[in-house]
């Protein structure tokens, strides 16, 4: 009988491990993320490449910190934060967080937060548009 319960025991265990919410599975997150095509709340408002109204990018580290950097006019704006991985109504999604507000901080919540969905293993989108901000798309690079 005590080799059944601790069968059950450990197999609760590893069920409940499987199915944590607070991590995706592989970190495909890690590296360069760049930004490849912007579109706006009007029709036919999509741009990419060069047409851009700004180029940017994401650098993330496997020690849960990252780079934004934005170039718009010819001037570059760097700012670093931290990120947290997670699961979200089963979708991917990274939370970012920075030291203090900034001008490229894409937030919905008026706090220096960002929340980025991935729509593949290297292409991810800004939640940005939720609050009529612009929908950006990036890609691993």
């Amino acid at each position: 009988m005590k080799k059944i319960v601790l069968l059950i025991i450990i197999l609760n265990l590893v069920s409940y491990s499987c199915n944590s919410d607070d991590d995706t599975n592989p970190r495909v997150y890690e590296d360069l993320w760049v930004l490849v095509k912007m579109s706006g709340t009007q029709p036919n408002s999509e741009t990419t490449g060069d047409a851009m109204e700004w180029q940017e990018f994401y650098d993330f580290s496997d020690d849960t910190t990252f780079i934004k950097s934005r170039t718009r006019n010819n001037t570059t704006i760097e700012i670093f934060g931290v990120y947290k991985d997670s699961v979200v109504q089963g979708e991917a999604v990274l939370f970012l967080s920075y030291p203090e507000d900034n001008e490229i901080i894409g937030s919905c919540s008026g706090t220096p937060e960002e929340q980025l969905y991935f729509t593949s293993a290297t292409t991810m989108i800004s939640n940005w548009q939720a609050c009529d901000g612009p929908a950006l798309f990036y890609e691993k690079r």
